[in-house]
């Protein structure tokens, strides 16, 4: 509950006649305090952020100086922290809905909208904003969470999947979970959630490492629906280029700040990211097909991690069977081929995930019954009881 804490409002809105109707529906609101601040201009509501104190945005989508979801996107981009509702003459279900996968908490028609349900939204935006982000102003831990790598023994096992879904069914346990697509090239991960994003891992590339931090992470950042924050690999051609061992180290870090857990996501080949990175991860999950070519890719790149400096029985490979196999090995048999724990098998669910990917939405959520999604949402909640393991000694 909000107790006796009042709400502080920026209204960014230039109808004067639907700002005093809004002024009268907070007056009106029972138990709770309101400060209502009213800017006409976007400008003048970035400016007004610049001095913080802002609980909650409620956001005209049609101003003079900025019109469709870029006023929304400015805003974000501005002040990632803040939770922003927007509030609009606008009905357009698309418009919201990618509204919202971009990181809007609320999407709300002015024509629609009575004193008690503005008071409800307003509420449930900043209470569950601050519970997912433990009271703190800026949501960073000062304590880091925990990192778990995801690393294929070749393309095309479905580790992207199982990075998407294993993050998602974190959040669905009520903790905060960021997706980081750690690839150099192509994005899979904006494919399987329809979204085309604005920022990319490539804009960090040009960074000195000292200037990657939480702060400038933080507009790179997807949030869908449910909370999950995904930070997307490169979208284009020109962008692909593997970041310096020194950048993704203190990306890594930099997210661990922000979230309970970073799921990484980590090219299925050798590369300077994954050997900066692996030392870092609480936790390494091999995504294994069950076909001897891939167990083998498996073993080869288990001696891999070890190179790398994984931590001591940090390391657990689950089985994907992506695709039909005549006569695949026995589960047993691949784990003492890999010398390694073999966690869970993921039973093929290719339909089931085309389905959700046409929605945009993990199949964690998509489809909760599946037995996919339930070997996968297994497979978070046994991540989530692991215990952190020391660092390895050098």
């Amino acid at each position: 509950m909000m107790g006796d804490k009042t709400i502080s409002i920026l209204l960014i809105e230039d109808n004067p006649g639907d700002g005093r109707l809004i002024q009268e529906f907070l007056a009106d609101a029972q138990g709770i305090q309101f400060d209502l601040v009213r800017a006409e201009r976007l400008s003048a509501g970035l400016k007004r952020l610049e001095r913080g104190g802002i609980d909650v945005v409620l956001l005209d989508l049609a101003l003079p100086d900025s019109r469709g979801l870029e006023t929304f996107r400015q805003v974000r981009g501005h002040v990632p922290d803040v939770p922003v509702v927007i509030l609009t003459a606008v009905e357009d279900d698309a418009l919201a809905m990618q509204a919202v996968r971009e990181g809007a908490q609320d999407y709300l028609v002015k024509g629609n909208v009575k004193g008690h349900s503005l008071v409800r939204v307003i509420r449930y935006t900043v209470e569950r904003y601050r519970a997912r982000n433990g009271g703190a102003g800026q949501g960073f831990r000062t304590i880091p969470g925990r990192v778990v790598g995801f690393i294929g023994a070749k393309g095309g096992v479905g580790t992207t999947t199982a990075v998407l879904n294993v993050a998602a069914a974190i959040v669905r346990q009520g903790n905060r979970a960021i997706a980081a697509e750690l690839s150099p090239c192509w994005s899979t991960l904006s494919f399987l959630v329809n979204h085309t994003p604005t920022g990319t891992l490539a804009s960090l590339r040009t960074l000195p490492p000292e200037r990657i931090t939480a702060e400038t992470l933080s507009p790179l950042l997807y949030k869908d629906p449910d909370g999950l924050q995904i930070l997307f690999g490169p979208q284009r051609v020109e962008e692909f280029q593997e970041l310096e061992p020194a950048q993704a180290e203190v990306i890594l870090k930099g997210l661990a700040t922000m979230s309970d857990y970073v799921i990484a996501d980590l090219p299925a080949y050798p590369s300077h990211t994954n050997a900066a990175i692996i030392p870092h991860c609480d936790h390494v999950v091999l995504v294994v097909g069950r076909d001897p070519v891939s167990i083998e890719s498996g073993r080869r790149t288990l001696e891999l991690l070890t190179a790398w400096g994984a931590r001591p029985g940090s390391v657990t490979a689950v089985l994907v069977n992506r695709t039909p196999v005549t006569s695949p090995v026995d589960t047993t048999e691949i784990g003492a081929q890999l010398s390694c724990d073999v966690l869970v098998v993921i039973p093929n669910a290719l339909e089931a995930c085309l389905r959700a990917q046409k929605q945009g939405i993990p199949l964690v959520v998509a489809d909760p019954g599946l037995p996919a999604s339930a070997r996968l949402t297994q497979l978070a909640e046994w991540l989530m009881a692991q215990r952190p393991l020391p660092a390895k000694a050098p």
